[in-house]
């Protein structure tokens, strides 16, 4: 079964033409599906393990809805969808600072400490609430009860709110976010038209670049343009199964780099990063086929535009979860 290049899970029927997932150490040397668009979500059964076979469950019950079988939604399809982000910047610090008034250093948030997300329903904003400016942090708490009582703050605002399940829309002071459930209904649905470009990474930056250029009037058509990729990405890097890891410093400083020239309007040195942001980029950027895409959505850009960053953070010490978003999100009210 597969929804996009990326999202895919391949199994097996039995006899009896009941689906069974390739699984390693069932029938398989490796597990064959894929995490793409989950895998930054915690484990909603036990935040705390590295175990993502709930995704492997979730694309058991797509596959028998797909074949038109029987299925009961999963146990946690009712929970906050809740996922971990890392204090890697200024801008994810300063929200938080009010919560550090009179606490002693030890208990203080600081930075590469873990934070709870969290994604807001569509039209479950709270009231006033700017959609394209507003992003729900809260201080790492691995108990699933305690989510729906904490105050969440708004990163954009420093306001608090609370989040809640149920019902279609948010409140003043209460923001309807998505749950697993939420995230897993809206997955499978391929009903939008993709036209996915293919990256040839033997041509220079400047080639992707003028690419995005050249693209960059389907926007007046409405035509939405993504970049799927990550401004750091080194695997060699990466805290495999291990206990959380904090962004290394090569990290941390490439990206900070990254978002001041965004944020800045310089696209030269963005285009040649390989000579221009310094030997962070070596490490930060092994291989160009994570970078490149984001040359493609800058090409877009009018000088006029808003650059803004709806989810931040850096998982397993090497890949950066930096979202970059070009123009004001637009609303359907």
């Amino acid at each position: 079964m597969a929804i996009s290049a990326k999202r895919y899970a391949l199994f097996l029927k039995d006899k009896n033409g009941i689906p069974a997932l390739l699984r390693r150490g069932a029938n398989n040397d490796g597990d064959r599906w894929s995490e793409h668009g989950l895998g930054h979500l915690l484990n909603p059964t036990d935040q705390e393990s590295a175990d993502r076979h709930w995704i492997g469950q979730a694309w058991l019950n797509m596959i028998c809805k797909a074949l038109g079988m029987l299925t009961q939604n999963l146990v946690f399809e009712e929970r906050p969808a809740v996922g971990r982000v890392s204090v890697s910047s200024p801008a994810v610090m300063r929200p938080l600072a009010k919560l550090n008034d009179g606490k002693q250093y030890p208990e203080q948030i600081k930075p590469f400490n873990f934070l709870l997300s969290c994604h807001v329903r569509v039209f479950g904003h709270p009231t006033g609430a700017a959609p394209e400016h507003f992003h729900l942090i809260t201080p790492y708490n691995n108990n699933p009860a305690q989510w729906l009582q904490m105050n969440w703050i708004d990163q954009y605002t420093g306001k608090t709110y609370r989040i809640t399940t149920t019902g279609h829309h948010g409140t003043r002071q209460t923001a309807r976010v998505k749950t697993y459930g939420d995230a897993l209904r809206e997955y499978p649905k391929a009903d939008i038209p993709v036209v996915q470009l293919s990256i040839d990474e033997t041509q220079p930056p400047s080639f992707h670049y003028e690419i995005g250029q050249r693209i960059a009037p389907l926007r007046d058509e409405g035509i939405l343009i993504v970049g799927s990729g990550n401004v750091v990405h080194n695997l060699h890097a990466y805290a495999w199964g291990q206990h959380p890891q904090e962004p290394y410093e090569w990290a941390i400083a490439f990206e900070q780099r990254v978002r001041e020239l965004l944020l800045s309007g310089e696209n030269a040195p963005l285009v040649a990063y390989e000579n221009k942001l310094g030997s962070e980029a070596k490490l930060a950027v092994p291989t160009p086929d994570h970078y490149l895409p984001l040359l493609y959505v800058i090409g877009t850009r009018t000088q006029s535009e808003p650059v803004t960053f709806p989810v931040e953070g850096v998982d397993g010490g090497s890949i950066s979860m930096l979202t970059v978003q070009v123009g004001t999100a637009l609303s359907c009210v």
